[in-house]
């Protein structure tokens, strides 16, 4: 009996399970559609809420579903989701496609208009020519074509596709598009594009006209205060001021020009990098103030400063080289004008980094000026390096390589010459006395030496040397090195009886005034005794030298009664005549010689010395 009680109390204990958990179920499923359907209804009637009275005609039920995802579309725009709004309006469109549907021109202005903040513009095209097949006389293709020729920098089609749409925009009555476009487009949108349009256009005038009007309605607080909206406003005047400029040739307005683009940008409260970038082409900007910072007098020059101080602020990597090519290949025809740029970038404090990057280049330039002995370029980026950085060490940077300055001491005419000259003359510029110009007239002093112990060339080396006591001013250390070399030389020379030498050493210490060599007595009667030989023995032309030589060192009446004969015998009348005047009477009346010589002289004596010696 108590088996089949227990029996009948589990049987009921499985069916009021049972029961129950179907109870649970049936609730859970009519609860999520309940909820389903509200979330539904509560979006569209959302939606139903941004649309004016009048203006839908409620579709059916079965398109309720398409035009939610419509609304979804529009309310992700809203919020400015662009790219989940163009996911639920390309599925909008494919179920629209398949079915009637009401809302096309809607769903397709919609997905143009997502497109145009993607810059899709592709996408825009594709759609637009779909609204114009689907909706011929839809208003919204003006305003469509004007946004995509915007984009495309078409600024003509623009002000012609905007004017348009000021006809037709009274006719758009898509609510949910126009809500869109009210709200993130916002009041003066269109006013902007036509403006800038405009000035694109080179219709600058009016651009300025409706910019300032925008201006104007903001600071009189006739509209709600938009800072986005008045930087972008002051910064299209401040292009529209850029561009005239662009084309004008009168560099009377260049001042003023340059001062009202920096007024407005001095407006903007905040630039945007994109859009600085966008109406300020770095290129075009940069290489226009440069050509104009080289035209224009100093005191003009600051408005060019601090646009190009905004330009380094503004731009992420700004291209130095559109502000240093133009130095370097116009520093040496426009000299003065490069100077002055110069001086005034350096008061500026926020182009520092410009300035160091100009430093470095015209240091290399400098360098490579010095190596390639163009010594005037080179001066002139010595005077734009002080200018830069008066704190700079600039001689390292003149130092000649050991290849170079052989060339130039081995010159082989007066060009080369004139190419140490003005070497020599940059140190003197930088007036630098540190351990690099020591080192250089250590090396050219070596490098005379070695000229004179190569032979043949006995100028060249004395030249240089008389070039580097000129360059070192006669500094005693330098004075004492070349004599202690021309003495060492000389005692050589008499030694060997190299006449030639000699002579050249001895012009040479005539042409300085550094200390004579002392000579002594018994070497002087030998070389007396020389030439009395060479002149016995008819060696005119040798014996003619060896008493130059001694007329410089030791002169007396008988190396000049000597040298006379010498130049006698080689026909050097007028010469000889001159030596033979500085003979006493007594010398000269008796000797049959010098008679004979003298009669000689006066025979071939010009005319007016004939006269003047009678």
């Amino acid at each position: 009996m108590l088996r089949y009680v227990l029996f009948c109390v589990f049987l009921f204990t499985c069916f009021a399970t049972g029961s129950g958990l179907y109870y649970l179920f049936s609730s859970f499923t009519s609860l999520t559609k309940k909820l389903k359907t509200e979330t539904f209804h509560t979006l569209w009637e959302e939606g139903l809420k941004e649309i004016p009275e009048g203006t839908l005609h409620c579709p059916s039920a079965e398109q309720q579903r398409a035009h939610l995802l419509c609304f979804q579309g529009f309310l992700l725009q809203k919020q400015q989701n662009f790219s989940q709004a163009d996911k639920i309006f390309t599925k909008a469109y494919d179920e629209a496609e398949k079915t009637p549907f009401v809302f096309k021109e809607e769903l397709l202005g919609g997905s143009i208009f997502n497109y145009f903040f993607l810059d899709k513009l592709n996408c825009m095209e594709t759609f637009l020519s779909r609204l114009e097949e689907h909706c011929p006389n839809s208003p919204y293709l003006c305003l469509f074509k004007a946004l995509l020729s915007y984009k495309q920098q078409e600024f003509e089609k623009t002000i012609e596709f905007l004017s348009c749409w000021q006809r037709e925009k009274s006719r758009a009555q898509a609510p949910w598009l126009n809500l869109n476009i009210q709200q993130l487009l916002g009041d003066f949108f269109f006013d902007q594009v036509m403006a800038h349009s405009l000035v694109e256009t080179d219709m600058f005038p009016e651009g300025r006209i409706i910019l300032n009007r925008i201006i104007d309605k903001l600071l009189k607080r006739d509209c709600e205060w938009n800072t986005k909206i008045y930087d972008r406003t002051a910064l299209l005047l401040s292009q529209s001021y850029f561009l005239e400029l662009m084309q004008s040739q009168s560099i009377h307005i260049y001042a003023d020009y340059h001062k009202m683009v920096l007024f407005y940008l001095k407006k903007v409260h905040l630039i945007e990098q994109n859009l600085y970038k966008q109406l300020f082409p770095e290129e075009k900007f940069i290489s226009m103030l440069m050509t104009h910072a080289l035209t224009l007098p100093i005191e003009e020059l600051s408005p060019i400063i601090q646009l190009l101080e905004i330009w380094q602020r503004h731009y992420l990597h700004p291209t130095c080289s559109l502000v240093i090519q133009p130095l370097v290949e116009n520093f040496s025809k426009r000299q003065d004008k490069a100077a002055q740029f110069c001086e005034a970038l350096v008061s500026c404090s926020g182009l520092e980094e410009l300035q160091q990057k100009l430093v470095v280049t015209f240091e290399t330039l400098l360098s490579d000026k010095v190596q390639q002995v163009e010594t005037l370029e080179a001066k002139q980026c010595v005077s734009l390096l002080r200018i830069l950085d008066p704190q700079i060490s600039i001689s390292e940077k003149l130092t000649l390589s050991q290849e170079t300055l052989q060339k130039i001491v081995l010159y082989d005419d007066d060009e080369q010459l004139m190419k140490l000259q003005n070497y020599l003359a940059l140190w003197e510029a930088i007036q630098s006395y540190d351990i690099d110009r020591q080192q250089l007239v250590y090396r050219l002093v070596h490098s005379a030496k070695q000229l004179w112990k190569q032979g043949g060339v006995d100028q060249k080396a004395l030249k240089l040397l008389q070039l580097v006591l000129d360059f070192t001013s006669y500094d005693i250390e330098c004075e004492n090195i070349v004599f202690l070399f021309v003495k060492q030389v000389y005692k050589q020379a008499l030694a060997c009886h190299a006449i030639s030498r000699l002579l050249h050493l001895e012009n040479f210490i005539t042409a300085t005034g550094i200390p004579s060599v002392l000579i002594s007595e018994a070497e002087i009667a030998n070389f007396l005794e020389d030439a009395d030989y060479l002149f016995n023995h008819g060696d005119y032309n040798k014996c003619y030298f060896y008493t130059l030589w001694l007329t410089k060192i030791a002169p007396s009446s008988h190396t000049y009664r000597l040298l006379g004969l010498c130049l006698v015998e080689n026909k050097c009348y007028e010469e000889a005549w001159r030596y033979f005047q500085l003979l006493s009477p007594n010398n000269s009346v008796y000797d049959s010689k010098i008679q004979k010589a003298l009669a000689l002289c006066q025979k071939h004596l010009p005319k007016d010395l004939q006269v003047n010696k009678r």
